[in-house]
């Protein structure tokens, strides 16, 4: 295990647990993504210091960046002040933006990657494939990683384009430099086809469902493990 990400959850009191694919639309509609996309990057800065201190090994931890949060002007300022205020190092915090976010505006967004970079933490590309972004966009990215989306990692049985998809963002990310990490994964036939196909990490309900941070102390966290033994974790 090299990493884990950290996963938004309604308990409601009356309707028990309601999915995130229903209230966090109505949060972007609201604005009121741009306050718990806060908190949620200060709590899960916290939370893995907190890990660290009870002597688990260190690793990081993911969060994703809504569009609205990453276009807000305090954005850095506000990253930099999760980072400080919990004590954790940049370098255990990863962050993920969405590459239909990063296309509103290329330029833009790679000032502020670059900014963010100089924090010490890392970038990952999430949702690689559900946008339109040039060779020549993607190259000028201070980004560390790409994340083949869930349905892309799903499909690579069901139809051949999906598979020459999945092998063109790993040929891709690999050529830059960038790992490239699957998510979804949810079966060891799909694990081990990624592993063959040279897939450096893995995130899904193979190795674990979504669990409070209580519950992931009794195995140190769950989320990506490393899919290429040769390299070093």
């Amino acid at each position: 295990m090299v990493g884990s990400e950290a996963l938004l959850r309604w308990n409601h009191p009356v309707r028990g647990m309601i999915s995130p694919a229903r209230f966090i639309p109505i949060a972007e509609e609201s604005g009121l993504i741009v306050p718990i996309g806060t908190w949620v990057l200060q709590e899960a800065c916290r939370q893995n210091y907190l890990w660290q201190r009870a002597g688990y090994d260190p690793i990081r931890v993911a969060v994703n960046i809504s569009a609205q949060q990453f276009a807000q002007i305090d954005f850095i300022s506000a990253v930099a002040q999760a980072l400080s205020s919990s004590g954790l190092e940049a370098r255990y915090l990863e962050l993920e933006i969405a590459e239909p976010v990063l296309m509103r505006s290329v330029q833009v967004a790679a000032r502020r990657l670059l900014n963010l970079k100089t924090l010490g933490l890392r970038l990952s590309m999430d949702d690689v494939g559900t946008g339109v972004l040039s060779l020549k966009e993607m190259v000028g990215l201070p980004v560390d990683a790409l994340k083949i989306d869930v349905p892309f990692v799903r499909g690579m049985n069901e139809t051949p384009g999906t598979l020459r998809l999945v092998k063109a963002i790993l040929g891709l990310g690999h050529s830059l430099g960038m790992d490239v990490i699957a998510e979804g994964v949810e079966t060891e036939e799909q694990l081990e086809q990624l592993r063959q196909l040279g897939c450096d990490k893995a995130q899904g309900y193979l190795f674990s469902a979504a669990v409070t941070a209580g519950d992931s102390e009794a195995y140190q966290t769950p989320a990506s493990i490393a899919l290429n033994q040769e390299e070093p974790l």
